[in-house]
């Protein structure tokens, strides 16, 4: 089955080892447009990117699922040259990013979707680039607000038209009310990733999760010292391979080379010390070999790196 990469069609079976929510680049749009390369260098971008992936490929990477949305500095110009220069495959979403702008408040489900679509069906950014997929999102802060249920039901209608799956970015049990909307709004919930799920901490919500039929997201993994322990990230996937369902969890880490989310008016933001900047290579370095000692199988690791995004972005039952 063919499906969009950055640089055009690709056949799902050369998807290979995947990273299923990464970002290359989270910049400040607004600042970018007024300030130029003083705020955002994208050739230094390239070349951080370039020697984090000839990292990865000493793992087996041949695929990153790029996970930046419209409103955190989507640059699909970024996205088309990172894959021609390291010849990794790379997958681009449409939607928006959680928020609360004043511009937000009286979205229109089905006008936000229409251009979702047009990012699916006929390119992004004004490029022949399509959007492999859909990102929505939910968080702490505002929850299921007005706008918030709206971009969600966006994200639905845009997947139902398309066929496009969706990966979202959940917080807590915020995960239950993006399947049960999507769900709603006709997405099967084997098109469904709900990202960040393991960031819970909660086996019972993973089990929810997918016992309804979605995948769940382990893809926070480079952010244990703020986010999840390591150690319980690896315990509960385990216990879910055990349980059966290592065919419905997706790997990741959520790192980025240049990241201003959080830090963009702080001089840290672009400071190695800037906790957005992990390796890609933590999940294959630390989590890999946690979860082996655990039980999990070989077979049980291909499904998560491998057999679980091709089934995803083809639109196959669990």
């Amino acid at each position: 089955m063919k499906i969009n990469s950055v640089l055009g069609p690709i056949d799902t079976s050369d998807l290979g080892i995947t990273l299923m929510h990464e970002h290359i680049a989270l910049v400040e749009r607004n600042m970018w447009s007024a300030f130029g390369e003083e705020w955002y260098d994208r050739e230094h971008a390239l070349r951080l990117f370039d020697n984090e992936m000839d990292k990865a490929k000493g793992h087996g990477l041949r695929t990153l699922v790029e996970a930046t949305p419209i409103n955190l500095g989507r640059d699909v110009d970024l996205l088309i040259d990172a894959a021609k220069r390291t010849k990794i495959n790379i997958l681009a979403c449409t939607g928006l990013y959680w928020g609360e702008h004043p511009w937000y408040n009286e979205i229109d489900p089905e006008f936000m979707a229409e251009h979702w679509i047009k990012d699916l069906e006929v390119g992004m950014q004004g490029t022949e680039a399509k959007a492999a997929y859909v990102k929505c999102s939910t968080d702490v802060l505002y929850g299921a607000s007005k706008a918030n249920k709206a971009m969600v039901r966006a994200a639905g209608i845009a997947s139902k038209r398309t066929g496009a799956p969706v990966y979202t970015h959940s917080w807590k049990r915020h995960g239950l009310y993006q399947l049960e909307t999507l769900v709603d709004e006709g997405v099967e919930p084997h098109k469904i990733v709900i990202g960040h799920a393991f960031t819970s901490g909660d086996l019972e919500y993973l089990e929810a999760i997918v016992m309804n039929g979605a995948y769940v997201g382990c893809d926070q993994i480079a952010h244990e010292e703020l986010l999840c322990p390591a150690e319980l990230n690896a315990k509960n996937i385990a216990a879910l391979c055990e349980k059966g369902y290592s065919r419905q969890i997706m790997l990741s880490n959520d790192t980025c080379v240049v990241g201003d989310f959080w830090f963009a008016m702080s001089r840290n933001r672009r400071s190695p010390d800037n906790p957005l900047y992990k390796s890609y290579v933590t999940l294959f370095e630390r989590i890999v070999p946690m979860i082996r000692e655990l039980g999990v199988t070989q077979e049980q690791l291909d499904d998560m790196l491998m057999g679980n995004p091709r089934r995803f972005f083809e639109g196959a039952p669990v």
